[in-house]
């Protein structure tokens, strides 16, 4: 009698472990949930990648406030005179999407490396938007 006692108490034994193994794989997948989660909001918060220019802003929030700005109107009108070069430091499919007739794609990812391709003697005017 006692092995069929001892059978008896192994099944629900299983039984109960069985029911149980929801509950741990919900658990389980709680805490990928949460891990995946704070992996993302990291990766958001996290700084430029190395080599890249530091990314700066002043009290108004304006980004690199140390690099000279030039206004709508001056640029159109060294647009429209030829009097700059116009350089897009988008992605590049941003700037095949749209960017102003005849600029130069050089996206920032690649200006460090790049811009002695510019011609020294001109201005040049650069934009992201």
């Amino acid at each position: 009698m006692s092995s069929k006692k001892e059978k008896t108490r192994k099944a629900k034994r299983r039984r109960r472990d069985r029911s149980q193994l929801p509950a741990i794989l919900a658990v389980v997948a709680g805490l990928l949930l949460i891990g995946s989660a704070l992996a993302l909001a990291l990766n958001r918060q996290a700084p430029p990648a190395a080599g890249g220019p530091p990314d700066s802003h002043n009290e108004e929030g304006i980004p690199y406030p140390e690099v000279p700005r030039v206004s709508l109107a001056e640029a159109k009108a060294k647009f429209e005179s030829q009097g700059a070069i116009f350089v897009d430091v988008r992605a590049q499919s941003e700037y095949e999407r749209a960017h102003i007739p005849g600029a130069i794609s050089l996206p920032l990812a690649n200006l460090e490396m790049d811009y002695q391709d510019l011609p020294r003697e001109a201005e040049i005017i650069t934009y992201c938007t």
